[in-house]
Parts: structure tokens; sequence; C-alpha cells
């Protein structure tokens, strides 16, 4: 029986979200944060005066999970597009941009709860990369086995049309023209 690569995505997503959890956690324990990424996951359900209650807080905890698995199925995804070589890096790029993207929403009033102090930010910027970066590790070996390292799908017309200089030299081309009339 063929593995499943949708259901492994979603478990390397909340394998990362526990991990980025933990560590948001570890930082609360070492009073570094006083707040928690499921906070603010809460906050997208509820007000901001049932967050703190132990319904918010599952609640939290659910959507904060969800979401985890959602970015397993998109890295996953986004790996078949541009290879799965140095996906550890490429993971953490996509934490620091879950951690832009949570900022963002906050700012737009996505969540009723809102945490813009430095050290909440740079606690969750840590746990975003964290996050990141157990998703680079996670999806290639849960999901992923026996993909080639560098067999992107995006690769064809439009990679080499990207790979192309924007212009040709004038010997280039002249060499293009003879190449096309000899016999």
């Amino acid at each position: 029986m063929k593995p499943d690569v949708f259901l492994r995505s979603v478990t390397a997503g909340l394998l990362s979200s526990i991990i980025y959890a933990l560590v948001e956690l570890s930082a609360i324990k070492l009073s570094f944060m006083h707040t928690s990424v499921w906070k603010a996951a809460a906050g997208m359900f509820l007000p901001a005066s049932q967050i703190a209650t132990p319904l918010g807080t599952l609640i939290g905890i659910i959507g904060h999970l969800i979401i985890g698995g959602l970015w397993g199925i998109f890295f996953y995804v986004l790996l078949l597009y541009i290879g799965v070589d140095r996906s550890v890096y490429k993971g953490i790029l996509i934490g620091f941009y879950v951690w832009l993207f949570g900022t963002v929403m906050m700012r737009f009033g996505v969540t009723s709860y809102v945490y813009f102090d430095v050290t909440e930010q740079l606690g969750a910027l840590i746990g975003s990369l964290t996050f990141g970066l157990s998703l680079g590790y996670l999806v290639p070996v849960l999901a992923m086995r026996g993909v080639s390292e560098s067999s992107p799908i995006f690769r064809g017309s439009l990679s080499a049309m990207l790979a192309q200089p924007a212009y040709k030299q004038a010997s280039d081309k002249r060499e293009d023209d003879a190449d096309q009339n000899r016999p």
C-alpha cells in the first residue's frame, strides 16, 4: 500500500506545531515571554474575555494545530515545486514568513488577542523559526521519501525562461544565427 502523503504532510505540520508550542511554553516558564501562540489562535474564534478560560485554551490549541497541519500541506506542495534540496533552510524561511504573517494578521485585527511587546515578538519569531526548521526537516522525512532532491516539478519552459539572461550580446546572436543556418 502506497503511503498517504497528505496525511503525512499534516502529521509533519502537527508535530512542528507541537514543537513550536513547547518552545513557547519553555520561554514562558523562563519568564522570557508571558503569552502564547495558542492564546492568539483562540482570539481568532473567541472574544478577548473568554481566551483565558479552559475552553479558550482548548480552542486555541486546536486552532494552532489545525493551522500547523495546513502549513504542512502547503510546505509539501511548495517543495514539490521548488525541490527538496536544502529543505531545512527553506523551512526556516517559511518560519520567518509565518511570523511575519501572524504579526500582520494581528495588526489587521484578525485576532482579538494582540501582543506587540518586543520580547513577545522576539519569542514569537524564535518559535516560528523553530516551527519552520522542524517543518523543513519533518516534511521530507515523513512525506517525501523517495523524492529526488533535485527534481522539482517547476522545471521546464518557465524555469528555462527565468534562467536566461535578459539580453543577448551581439556576438551570441551571430553564433545563434550561424547555428540555425547550418545543415
